[in-house]
């Protein structure tokens, strides 16, 4: 079979496929707080997506961009569902700030945001533009490869804060199965916010970075007796729920004496004792500070439930 008539195949597929998709109802996900969506039937099995930004602890920077990666899987194989065609929207609290299609061969689609913070319309997505090479298949969609990495120029990811980003499974296949109908999924992006602590050890005062992925931090102290950082943490937990984690990071001056022979930490919340996974000790990312990664997930908040509207934190040397 030659090019041409490859394509025309391909083609009539897609067109196929789109009649579906406008006369089947759509499939939803209920809307969950974290990285991964609930799983949805498709075929013989469940898939769902995860989506998440490299670096993790990206902040808000017109000079810094990001990647926002999307992976449709098979959540029982942990295989990639390969050929994908997407339809992704990211919204801003209400506010759509972009919305374009994209095709991937392998499953997981890799966009290159690029930030900026100077739109002066009222509609934000207005402002948003779109690079890469246009997949010669599906119609308006952009290829996503090693090779070619589209790039969301505009206002997304410019504010901390919680994004959503809805991603549409419009066309799919495996060995086995091809998609029916429109996928739905739903899922969080956190960009944190950065508070700037000072702390004093003998004498001398340090200036500590949090990066916090939820409310702001009320409040944090180091207590030279003890050689521990202690925090509070604006908490609701009737919004428990919905909450998947709570996480914070904190960057820690390489010249923070009480800290210079340290390699691991021990963590307390509401005077309960956390698990080491908690707490994660980075001390060769970076050559000006070291990080301390906080992070709870949603099955351990539930066994720490207070009637308090914060959420005490401790960590020690």
């Amino acid at each position: 079979m030659n090019l041409s008539h490859m394509l025309s195949g391909l083609h009539l597929f897609f067109i196929l496929l789109i009649l579906i998709t406008t006369t089947a109802p759509l499939t939803y996900a209920q809307h969950h707080g974290g990285e991964q969506a609930p799983p949805i039937s498709f075929g013989s099995g469940e898939v769902t997506v995860t989506t998440s930004l490299i670096p993790a602890d990206f902040i808000p920077d017109s000079q810094s961009p990001v990647n926002l990666k999307i992976r449709f899987f098979d959540t029982l194989s942990n295989v990639n569902i390969e050929s994908v065609s997407y339809r992704v929207q990211i919204f801003y609290g209400t506010q759509l700030v972009a919305n374009q299609m994209f095709f991937d061969k392998d499953g997981e689609l890799d966009i290159k945001i690029q930030p900026k913070s100077d739109c002066e319309q009222e509609d934000l997505w207005k402002c948003t533009k779109y690079f890469g090479d246009k997949d010669p298949v599906v119609p308006n969609a952009l290829t996503s490869s090693p090779s070619s990495i589209p790039v969301i120029s505009g206002p997304v990811f410019v504010e901390s804060g919680q994004y959503t980003v809805k991603t549409d499974i419009i066309g799919a296949k495996n060995p086995k199965t091809q998609t029916s109908q429109d996928i739905h999924f739903e899922t969080v992006v956190v960009i944190p916010d950065v508070q700037q602590f000072m702390i004093n050890a003998s004498g001398i005062e340090y200036s500590i970075s949090a990066k916090n992925f939820q409310d702001k931090i009320s409040e944090l102290h180091y207590d030279e007796s003890s050689r521990s950082i202690i925090f509070q943490i604006p908490f609701n937990w009737e919004h428990l729920a919905h909450t998947a984690y709570i996480k914070n990071y904190f960057e820690i001056p390489k010249n923070f004496i009480p800290f210079n022979n340290v390699n691991s930490f021990v963590g307390k919340v509401n005077d309960v004792l956390i698990y080491p996974k908690d707490l994660h000790y980075d001390k060769y990312s970076n050559k000006n500070f070291d990080v301390i990664h906080f992070m709870i997930n949603n099955e351990e908040l539930k066994s720490l439930k207070t009637e308090e509207s914060e959420i005490n934190v401790t960590i020690t040397p």
